[in-house]
């Protein structure tokens, strides 16, 4: 021993750890390990479940957006469509004012007043019933027509409309059976 320096050394007799000590932390640690994969585990599916939620929410926008661009398309082209009637009615009145003294052109104007009445309002009807349309309880309502008369009921709609263009138009039938079963209102709308 120089320089009066003692070395000691101590060593339990079991070991620094006992057996019980050592379980425990092995189930110490696995529970640790345990606990934190949980963790992590709820960690990933908050994020999966804000992802998803994320998601939906842009489709959700999407299908808004398609539907307000719908919407827009539609009140576009009902506007046109009312619009077209409307004129008719306007022009025949104006030329029916005109045209008092003669019986026959009178009566004509008067007829294609009614037509374009008939045609305004079975558009009008249509417009209302898009409210069951998009809540898929929408039905054709189905009847013997005669084509002949549905078509010269859409000429004389749009017969102004052609006048003030100064365009030409003609219309010949060559059909096989002159009544049809169909939906007067939304035949109309295909001509």
């Amino acid at each position: 021993m120089p320089n009066d320096t003692w070395y000691f050394e101590i060593v339990p007799e079991n070991g620094w750890i006992s057996v019980a000590q050592g379980i425990f932390g092995a189930v110490l640690s696995v529970s640790v390990a345990v606990l934190m994969s949980v963790g992590y585990w709820q960690y990933k599916m908050r994020r999966y479940k804000d992802v998803r939620h994320e998601e939906e929410l842009e489709r959700s926008a999407r299908e808004a957006r398609r539907a307000n661009e719908a919407k827009t398309r539609f009140l576009f082209n009902m506007s046109h469509d009312i619009r077209t009637p409307m004129n008719a009615i306007i022009g025949f009145s104006d030329l029916l004012e005109k045209h008092l003294d003669d019986r026959q052109r009178a009566v004509d104007y008067i007829r294609k007043i009614q037509h374009s009445s008939s045609f305004l309002l079975s558009l009008i009807n249509y417009v209302l019933e898009m409210a069951r349309i998009e809540s898929g309880k929408a039905t054709l309502k189905t009847e013997t027509g005669c084509l002949k008369t549905l078509v010269d009921t859409l000429q004389d709609v749009f017969e102004p409309s052609v006048e003030e263009k100064h365009l030409s138009y003609n219309c010949e039938l060559d059909v096989e059976h002159e009544y049809v079963y169909c939906d007067k209102t939304r035949s109309g709308r295909f001509f």
